[in-house]
């Protein structure tokens, strides 16, 4: 089997998470060498959680010489509780519109490395247990290899379950009769495969890249059977003077993730079976020797796993089947922490490993953290920051300084390209005005950045000039600026990253996932749905023009909260595959449903074969829902489409909408 890609192509091709910066203040670091940063998880005696301390209730040393505390940050994100049966009309309505408003949540990786293919199949049940009844609605994921595996399998960082769950189930197993992997050293016994240091190269450069994402937790779930290197060896080894090569790998494996602030958390897919007989029993009865060498390399392995866990603050769930509770604790402990920082007193970038004690003064209480840190090996110079948009669109968070929405639907373009309508809404009094006379002026830089299972494209970005009149100020203020952009993009799945920036002031950035449809395959298609009202036409279009400029009676918008008292336009279009061979009529009923699925308003539209717009070979649909008499509360509007030929194809759409 061809090795496709491995985990540092796939993941650093990656255009980095989602997640929204806090509401709270992040500390601002004056040296990359000597600020230390450290996760305290509290217990009381019967395991829980503690919350409501403050600095004064910790006491840190390194190597045994008191620090002073110079940050202090608690964290509670709330766990949300899953019930089985508790689903909703709005649960299989996803949101079609993404913000970075601030929001707590947990940031996770699943890394996953070569497994056997029975193992392969274990992991695709745990982990789809993990995010079916353990990740919360802020929380954010990536799915990434470690191995050998197609760049395509993989999944970047996001909150949508559907796509986590699309990369997790596209997880597999190498057969045996791939091509060998050599343990450290050398080939090992029959039965029994170690990682070879690619891997461990591979796992490094991972959580080098999750540095970028500063003062953040990072919790990595590793689905892997051995990781071939002792960490706690690795730690206590001063140099490279053996024949192994684990110790200078594992240290800078170790001194990455400690810098990073990622916990590592091993999980062995073998539950509590043996090594050798998951992959099937001996040819013949094992010999003394070599039943003696199994159980070494079995303990090993065990040790292997338990010391990346507890090196890097996490822990491994290695010889048990209690996956739920491991998932509960690695929650928890993701969840409700304490982030403490100091400037150490060795102001050294020797590379030695300096040990931590983190106390709570309070008795009764337990500390789960690291057990120390590698000091750099030489001192750490500031990357340089880009300019304007730029560094909007390569920041590893997405930024929340400059408040935005934005909107996209594909419709069928030109050849096998669908046009992208997307709409970028901004918050208007976050922008800072120049006035001259009775002139409003600002400076704003657009750009976005597609991502793709081949990586990412190159960006695109322009500068746009604001000139308001007092009228339309007080409205742009009041009401936001909208920006069109039209993307053109194959049939995939893709993640779209949006910035602006103003220049001399805020930026912002949201990612966008979006899927893009082959609208020539199948009988019948349907483009996504976009939204605009008699309300929301009050935001101010500052630039571009997309494919519905000419078809809606206003610009599409991201709002997704209408009052009682708006009427809303709705526009979709159907792509006829079925041709000339029968005429045919095409019936679209649009739908207003509350959570419950009771229907609420209904219209209903048909167009004959014979009358289609034959540049698309498709019908536009543009219907107006009137929102008077319709009670406040969460509602799936729902778009189907019916081919009335042949076995009567269909496709639908929704979404989700609140009236207020």
């Amino acid at each position: 089997m061809k090795r496709l890609a491995s985990a540092t192509a796939v993941f650093l091709a990656m255009i980095v998470p989602v997640l929204s910066q806090q509401d709270r203040n992040t500390p601002v670091f004056r040296s990359a060498v000597n600020l230390v940063q450290v996760d305290a998880y509290v217990t009381d005696s019967q395991g829980n959680p503690v919350t409501g301390l403050t600095a004064d209730d910790f006491e840190v040393r390194e190597d045994r010489r008191p620090q002073s505390i110079a940050y202090f940050l608690p964290f509670n994100i709330p766990i949300e509780e899953r019930r089985e049966g508790a689903l909703s009309a709005t649960t299989f309505a996803e949101p079609d519109v993404q913000s970075n408003g601030p929001r707590e949540g947990r940031l996770y990786v699943i890394a996953v490395d070569e497994l056997r293919p029975e193992n392969g199949l274990r992991t695709r049940v745990f982990l789809r247990q993990f995010v079916e009844r353990h990740m919360g609605e802020h929380d954010v994921a990536a799915v990434v290899l470690i191995g050998r595996g197609r760049r395509t399998d993989t999944q970047e960082f996001t909150s949508n379950r559907r796509l986590l769950l699309r990369a997790i189930d596209l997880v597999s197993g190498w057969p045996d009769e791939a091509p060998p992997i050599h343990g450290i050293g050398g080939p090992l016994a029959v039965g029994f495969s170690r990682p070879s240091p690619y891997r461990l190269y591979a796992l490094r450069d991972l959580v080098d890249f999750l540095a970028r994402i500063p003062s953040r937790r990072k919790a990595m779930l590793l689905l892997t059977e051995d990781v071939g290197c002792d960490f706690q060896n690795a730690l206590d080894t001063p140099s490279s003077a053996t024949a192994l090569a684990c110790p200078d790998i594992g240290r800078e494996v170790a001194r990455t993730a400690l810098r990073a602030n990622v916990a590592i958390y091993p999980i062995d897919p073998n539950r509590l079976s043996l090594a050798h007989t998951v992959s099937g029993e001996f040819q013949s009865v094992p010999s003394v020797e070599m039943e003696r060498r199994r159980r070494q390399l079995e303990m090993a392995r065990r040790v292997n796993l338990q010391s990346l866990g507890d090196v890097t603050g996490g822990f491994a769930l290695v010889s048990s089947n209690d996956i739920e509770g491991a998932f509960a604790r690695l929650v928890r402990e993701n969840s409700t922490y304490y982030s403490l920082g100091y400037y150490s007193t060795q102001d050294k970038a020797d590379g030695k490993f300096r040990r931590l004690q983190v106390r709570v003064k309070r008795p009764g209480l337990n500390v789960h953290t690291i057990s120390g840190y590698l000091a750099p090996r030489e001192r750490i110079a500031e990357t340089p920051k880009k300019p304007g948009v730029l560094e909007a669109l390569s920041s590893p968070l997405a930024i929340s300084g400059l408040p935005m929405r934005v909107v996209a639907a594909p419709y069928r373009g030109q050849a096998e390209e669908a046009t992208i309508a997307a709409a970028v809404e901004i918050d208007g009094s976050a922008l800072e005005f120049d006035q001259k006379s009775d002139a409003f002026t600002a400076q704003l830089e657009v750009g976005y950045v597609v991502s793709a299972a081949t990586g990412p494209l190159p960006p695109v970005s322009y500068r746009m000039d604001l000139a308001f009149k007092p009228d339309s100020y007080e409205k742009a203020r009041t009401n936001g600026v909208r920006i069109m952009l039209e993307p053109k993009l194959p049939p995939g799945i893709y993640q779209l990253r949006v910035g602006v920036a103003q220049i001399g002031g805020r930026s912002g950035s949201v990612l966008y996932d979006i899927e893009v449809p082959d609208f020539t395959k199948g009988p019948l298609a349907l483009s996504g749905i976009s939204l605009t009202s008699v309300e929301t036409s009050g935001l101010h279009v500052s630039s571009g023009r997309n494919a519905l400029t000419e078809v809606m009676p206003g610009p599409m918008t991201a709002i997704r909260q209408f009052s009682g008292n708006d009427r809303l336009a709705v526009y979709a279009e159907v792509y006829d595959n079925i041709g000339d061979k029968e005429t045919h009529t095409v019936t679209v009923r649009t739908v207003l449903r509350t959570e419950e699925g009771v229907p609420v308003r209904t219209v209903a539209a048909e167009r004959s074969s014979a009358v289609m717009n034959r540049r698309q070979d498709g019908y536009g649909f543009l219907f107006e829902i009137p929102l008077t008499g319709i009670a406040s509360g969460s509602y799936v509007l729902h778009v189907e489409a019916i081919a009335n030929a042949g076995d009567r194809p269909r496709q639908s759409r929704s979404i989700p909408i609140r009236v207020r």
